[in-house]
């Protein structure tokens, strides 16, 4: 009885669509076999597959290792993608905020001007405004140039170290992996 209830291992995951196809070949060149492939009923962006492979493979336990270091790679690589627009969105936001706290604060001091002071003070705070979003704007252009760069350096090794592991995969299981 044991010997049918340990027969094949079973693996679930859950990928964006964009990414399915390479997920798939990753999978299947570390010797998982697609039963079946099916979408999110909630996210349409999402594609459920279902995979298995014999319990006595050779080179499970190798196998088991690549598949780790394959998912942290991948785990690591979506973190990094995300990560590119992170800190100019966060610098945008509050010189933005920054900024339409002068521009608001200008405009009334210069309408509610008991004075020229008042006005002028008004006028320059306006001004200090208008002066933060184009701070902003060339601020966060310069850092998400620059954060492309750090993060495409960062994605461009893990993706050599996915691909060393994928073919070390085939190596062991013989499924062919083409990129």
């Amino acid at each position: 009885m044991t010997e049918n209830l340990f027969r094949d291992d079973k693996l679930s995951v859950a990928v964006k669509a964009d990414a399915e196809r390479e997920i798939k070949k990753a999978y299947c060149a570390l010797g998982w076999v697609l039963d079946e492939e099916y979408g999110d009923g909630k996210y349409g962006d999402i594609i459920h597959m279902d995979f298995s492979r014999p319990h006595l493979v050779g080179g499970k336990d190798r196998l088991q290792l690549l598949q780790v270091r394959f998912e942290v790679a991948l785990n690591f690589m979506g973190r990094a993608k995300r990560s590119i627009p992170l800190r100019a969105t966060i610098l945008g936001a509050l010189l933005s905020l920054i900024g339409a706290a002068f521009v608001a604060i200008g405009l009334i001091m210069a309408f509610g001007a008991h004075g020229n002071l008042f006005l002028a003070g008004g006028v320059v705070l306006a001004s200090a405004g208008v002066t933060f979003f184009v701070l902003a704007a060339i601020s966060c252009a310069e850092l998400l140039r620059t954060d492309r760069v750090r993060y495409g350096t960062i994605i461009a090794v893990l993706k050599e170290n996915i691909n060393s592991i994928i073919a070390e995969a085939s190596r062991i299981t013989g499924v062919l992996y083409e990129d």
